[in-house]
């Protein structure tokens, strides 16, 4: 739930996010992701919808837009992700873990990777992990 507009955003298994108005329903905004979306998206303060697909792919939208979105950055992970985006260290870094049991985290400015660790236990390759 965005409270500052009254608009909820929700992920759909039929490969897209849409933000609705909280008091009628109505459609306000909606992105067509490349796979299905599981886990609910996660709005970060800084203007930013996070949002993680089954095709591997994670994904900044602009939280205050209207009608067909254009992302600010997608990110190719590799593997699935089902799980909810989160947003750690100031807000600088999203971070998921894939289906394939890695955790990544990503800039949030850019979506390039940050760190990652390995579903066997690797340490993260990164300083901000």
């Amino acid at each position: 739930m965005d409270e500052s507009r009254n608009t909820v955003w929700v992920g759909t298994h039929a490969r897209a996010v849409v933000c609705l108005d909280a008091a009628d329903g109505r459609l306000v905004a909606r992105w067509d992701a490349d796979g299905a979306v599981f886990a609910s998206p996660r709005l970060a303060s800084g203007g930013a919808v996070y949002v993680a697909t089954l095709a591997g792919t994670l994904a900044a939208l602009p939280r205050n837009g209207t009608g067909p979105l254009q992302p600010r950055w997608v990110t190719h992970l590799g593997s699935p992700v089902f799980s909810t985006p989160a947003v750690v260290a100031n807000e600088d870094v999203v971070v998921v873990g894939t289906a394939r049991g890695a955790i990544v985290g990503c800039d949030a400015g850019h979506g390039a990777q940050v760190g990652r660790t390995g579903g066997t236990g690797e340490k993260c390759r990164a300083q901000r992990c």
